[in-house]
């Protein structure tokens, strides 16, 4: 059961500024919620799928699928799924060639509760220079809940929505956030998130850097080192929970609120509502709702500066279906009504500036759409409604001409949950869209001489807006510094006591790039295009203070002995400092983060009959290939010798199990390319069980498989997942559909003492290493599985019940004649004749 189910959905939108190189990929729809039925089954995946666009400054580049080679200033995209519980469209069924935006099917099938799909961008820029960059598209269920549950809030209020650069590019802005929450009947548990990542677990259950106070409030010191850069913004997430306890709550309502960089510039005009979107928890019939927090401040700014001065907002009093939305001359708007009927309502806002305090012309007008709706309590099995309007930008760019520079055309999509008929649009201002069916395109011709426009999508009662603004270029923006680390996380093996066993590859190469260009590492970072570097260690930490000197990049050794690492996690800060290309100073820093995974008890082994073999490794194309060339043709393997590791075939040229060096350029100065295949082995029966080779032949039920070949993706500068060739090592390694690791614990630690026998105290936790599985009332092993409580069986049939009443007592009973009780609190048989009056005919056992 289910005590109440929260859907959420979100919209990423990103500000960019021409300068040199500065490169920006956005998704249309970043994140796709799917209904179900309450088991997880059914789910609905129309309009799951997404469009990719790739801009460099504010210039889009152009897609080319994979059947097309690349030019200056294209890109191409392949996909990768997060594991085999989610099915999508292959990378070569993508549309748009030759378009600025590649169009992404929806996904055919969901069947666990998250994945995602990493989609790999590469490509050139206007002046051939080669780039990569990932965007993630994540996928979730929200299954039907039950009756009666009252409803949870929870509304985050921050106390501005805007950080304000000035134009030398300086700030001194402090944000705090407070929270609000309604139908909360236990204690409440808070858990803060900033840009996804957690900051405050207000349950204990983890300890991230901002500590595990519970709190339903976030101080602007606790923000401060989080706030945005300019032309940048920032999520803050809380989720609530409620429980007796921290240990036993669960989560039951999040908000979330973004915060925005402005800078001063040449009187740019943008104005937005606070809270554009509010629900109110509702009885099934619409009644008993609350309006508290459903209000926010219609924001205009001139410039980076928020002001009032001239402003008059508009209409001051509108009232639809019992529902009155008023504002007030500082843009604070409030709702109120008790006999509000409708679920939905949506209401139009006018900011206008006179021209004596805007400075222009004409007025100074700036239109936004406030929607509220009802979160009524549902009946059991009924699935959820809705209809959201997305749009796959958000802005048009001028440039300093004053003409619309990118991109071309907005396009606009309507996504239903679970209602039908034909969806109508709608513009405020009235502009022409062009299209057919759920979407419809508004170009920039067609935007004209507007501001800002608003669509709005109407399918029956549901109704949702989308509003676009105009933007001007304002001064250059200077590329963004880059820190890339080859090795972020190690992990040691280390025996149960903590003792780490084997130290190697744990050192990492440190690049730093400014924009796409990478600088040089020269010790000093006193010279144009240069940087050095330091390393702090956490307490736990001690690692060599020098450097190698690699050329562009710089590398450090790691610990050098066991007693290094004190405890089971520590990190090494890498504090960066130098110059930028035309002389400007910078610093940055960047986290390595070293962990123990430390072996468990040695258990009661087994020896069992011999298996067949089996093994999956990967397989380096190491000769250059141009990226404007077509990948490699796979090997084709006909043996595999297990004991020797010897591979037989043809077209292996080239292949080898060793990953070459993947350098980004020939020495040509040409972008290259790096790919590898992945390959499953099963052993032949005809060799002998394992002992022998691999072939691929069907009747000895041997198998080869050879994947296709797959582009080396880079993170944050060139990054490679090299395989790992032994199968027994300590390091987890994901390569498409396999993981390979030793241990899978929940998020808990609380497991009690790690040894054979032992149940856990909290969570599970599965030893993959040692096949040994732990929970709190069950525990298996090699010799045989245990368990507490009371024990269901779904095999035994009829009216039979074991452990249940008083003490310890199994029934066996066909329901209708009679039954048999073998009770073990009272040591005694019961032979028992008929059901609705039951008597004991027979009594064995202590009398």
């Amino acid at each position: 059961m289910y005590d109440s189910v929260t859907y959420t959905d979100s919209e990423s939108i990103e500000r960019v500024l021409d300068g040199t190189n500065a490169l920006v990929a956005s998704l249309s729809n970043d994140n796709f919620t799917a209904t179900s039925d309450a088991d997880g089954s059914n789910p609905v995946l129309t309009n799951s799928g997404t469009t990719i666009q790739v801009y460099e400054g504010s210039t889009a580049l152009t897609f080319k699928d994979t059947n097309t080679a690349l030019t200056n200033g294209s890109f191409k995209v392949t996909r990768t799924l997060s594991s085999g519980n989610i099915s999508a469209p292959a990378a070569s069924t993508y549309t748009g060639n030759n378009s600025t935006t590649a169009i992404v099917g929806s996904i055919t099938a969901l069947a666990s509760d998250s994945e995602s799909i990493t989609f790999n961008i590469s490509g050139q820029m206007a002046n051939g220079d080669g780039f990569s960059i990932t965007k993630v598209q994540t996928f979730s269920k929200a299954r039907k809940g039950d009756v009666g549950i009252d409803a949870r809030t929870i509304v985050l209020t921050p106390s501005k929505h805007v950080v304000n650069y000035s134009i030398a590019g300086s700030e001194s802005d402090s944000i705090s956030f407070t929270t609000a929450t309604t139908g909360v009947s236990a204690t409440a548990y808070y858990k803060w998130y900033i840009d996804g990542t957690l900051y405050r677990d207000g349950t204990g259950q983890a300890s991230p850097s901002g500590g595990t106070s519970n709190s339903g409030t976030l101080s602007g010191t606790d923000f401060e080192n989080y706030e945005p850069a300019i032309g940048d913004s920032v999520k803050v997430t809380v989720e609530l929970f409620e429980g007796s306890t921290a240990a036993l709550a669960t989560e039951k309502a999040q908000d979330s609120v973004t915060i925005y960089a402005v800078q001063d510039g040449s009187d740019a005009f943008v104005g937005f509502l606070t809270n554009a979107s509010h629900s109110v928890a509702a009885e099934n019939n619409g009644t008993s709702y609350s309006l508290t927090g459903a209000g926010g401040t219609f924001k205009f700014y001139k410039g980076g500066t928020a002001t009032t001065a001239g402003v008059t907002f508009a209409p001051s009093s509108t009232t639809k279906n019992g529902l009155t939305l008023a504002i007030n001359n500082s843009g604070v708007y409030t709702l109120s009504g008790n006999s509000w009927t409708s679920d939905l309502e949506t209401f139009d806002l006018t900011a206008t500036q006179n021209t004596l305090n805007s400075g222009t012309a004409n007025p100074v007008v700036i239109n936004q759409t406030y929607s509220i709706s009802k979160s009524k309590k549902g009946a059991q099995g009924d699935p959820s409604e809705g209809l959201v309007l997305s749009a796959d930008h958000q802005i048009f760019v001028k440039n300093s001409s004053g003409n619309i520079a990118s991109p071309s055309s907005i396009v606009f999509t309507a996504s239903r949950q679970n209602i039908t008929g034909a969806v109508s649009f709608s513009t405020s201002p009235t502009v022409t869209l062009t299209g057919t069916g759920d979407s419809r395109t508004l170009t920039a011709a067609n935007m004209g001489s507007n501001s800002s426009v608003t669509v709005t999508a109407t399918v029956g009662s549901y109704s949702d807006s989308e509003s676009v603004e105009v933007v001007q270029d304002g001064a250059t923006g200077a590329d963004a510094i880059v820190v890339s680390l080859s090795n972020d996380n190690h992990t040691y093996p280390a025996d149960n006591s903590g003792t780490i066993t084997t130290i190697a590859n744990d050192g990492t190469d440190i690049a730093v790039y400014e924009g796409a260009s990478k600088l040089s590492y020269n010790g000093s970072g006193t010279s144009n295009g240069t940087w050095t570097v330091t390393r702090t260690d956490s307490s736990s930490v001690t690692s060599p203070s020098t450097f190698t000197d690699l050329g562009t990049d710089a590398r450090h050794a790691g610990i050098s002995s066991a007693s290094s690492l004190t405890s089971d996690s520590g990190t090494i800060t890498f504090n960066i400092s130098g110059k930028t290309s035309d002389g400007t100073s910078f610093t940055a820093s960047k986290v390595q983060t070293l962990s123990k995974a430390r072996k468990g008890d040695i258990g009661t082994s087994t020896t069992g009959s011999d298996g067949r073999q089996r093994y999956s490794f990967t397989l380096y194309y190491t000769a250059e290939v141009l990226s404007t060339a077509n990948p490699p043709t796979p090997p084709t393997i006909t043996n595999y010798t297990f004991s020797t590791g010897a591979i037989a075939g043809t077209n292996l040229t080239n292949w080898s199990t060793s990953a070459p060096t993947f350098k980004a350029y020939n020495t040509s100065d040409q972008a290259l390319t790096w790919y590898y295949v992945s390959v499953t082995v099963v052993e032949s029966l005809n060799s002998g069980l394992g002992t022998g080779d691999c072939d691929n032949s069907p009747g000895t039920g041997g198998a080869i498989s050879v994947g296709s070949s797959t582009a080396v993706q880079s993170f944050n500068g060139l990054v490679a997942f090299t395989d790992l060739n032994n199968r027994l090592g300590s390091t987890t390694t994901i390569n498409g559909d396999n993981i390979t690791t030793g241990r899978i614990s929940s998020n808990s630690t609380g497991y009690g003492t790690d040894a054979d026998g032992n149940f856990a105290t909290f969570g599970t936790h599965v030893d993959l290493t040692r096949g040994r599985i732990r929970s709190t009332e069950f525990y298996m092993d090699g010799s045989g599985a245990k368990f507490k409580g009371t024990l269901s069986a779904a095999n035994i049939t009829g009216n039979n019940t074991m452990g249940t009443g008083s003490g310890d007592k199994i029934t066996l009973s066909d329901g209708t004649t009679g039954s048999i009780v073998i009770d073990g609190n009272t040591n005694t048989i019961k032979i028992i004749d008929g059901v609705s009056s039951p008597v004991t005919r027979v009594i064995l056992g202590k009398l």
